[in-house]
């Protein structure tokens, strides 16, 4: 990941993620407050949350199966 103030750049090897999905992440979200946004949405459409990680993510699935990722924003 290439930090560009505040927007990045996320480039990944394909296979390299371990949830399930038609294709590589197509968008990638920050948010202020990853539980909080989860359970917004409502924690059963993810296929995949990680909460205890440096940098919590979760991931689901747009209607065509490819990936929309969630990052927890850097407290700075």
């Amino acid at each position: 990941m290439f930090d560009g103030g505040d927007a990045f750049l996320c480039l990944e090897v394909p296979g390299a993620e371990n949830y399930p999905s038609q294709d590589k992440a197509v968008l990638f979200f920050e948010v202020a407050n990853l539980p909080a946004t989860i359970d917004r949405i409502g924690r059963d459409l993810f296929a995949k949350i990680e909460i205890e990680a440096a940098r919590p993510w979760a991931v689901l699935h747009d209607p065509d199966g490819h990936n929309v990722l969630l990052l927890e924003k850097h407290r700075r």
